[in-house]
């Protein structure tokens, strides 16, 4: 089983939402999305749990289908999952399926797709991967990117991809 560390434990069913930073029900978010890869249990423990070693004494949380995060509000993370995650599951699914159809990997692979959307997807699982709500400028440039289709990408944000076996 997979070990992922995360920055603190599970947070309340009701709280403020990473994204529109509304108080409200709070829903799970995986990341990656449903759909875009086979989700498996994975065991969860906290960073200071892993730093403070004594494996033997550490009760990981369990999560039967795979990473998630209590941090959306049910408007968000359904604007996530239905405008946003179709297209990063294709993405990872159909770069997937090429990487397992070649002997080699190229230095570079192409792959159409719908590229404001999926930036929106990624950096809207990344703002819902937050243990806590920061209120730093580019989590806030990029609250404000998700909420308005028609913006360009902030400038600040550079979105580089590679594959990692």
């Amino acid at each position: 089983m997979d070990i992922h560390y995360i920055n603190q434990g599970k947070r309340g069913k009701k709280g403020l939402c990473n994204i529109c930073k509304q108080s409200a029900s709070l829903s799970w978010d995986h990341v990656p999305p449903k759909g875009g890869i086979d989700l498996k249990p994975v065991e969860q423990i906290t960073i200071l749990q892993r730093l403070a070693g004594n494996p033997e004494e550490q009760k990981p949380r369990i999560s039967q289908n795979g990473v998630k995060y209590r941090t959306l509000c049910k408007h968000c993370n359904e604007r996530l999952g239905h405008r946003y995650d179709p297209v990063l599951n294709s993405f990872a699914l159909g770069v997937g399926r090429i990487l397992k159809s070649i002997v080699e990997v190229p230095p570079m692979i192409h792959y159409k797709t719908q590229p404001a959307i999926l930036i929106r997807a990624i950096l809207g699982h990344l703002v819902a991967a937050k243990g806590v709500i920061d209120h730093n400028v580019v989590d806030q440039k990029i609250r404000e990117f998700l909420f308005d289709d028609q913006a360009q990408i902030p400038e600040e944000i550079k979105i580089f991809y590679w594959i990692y076996p």
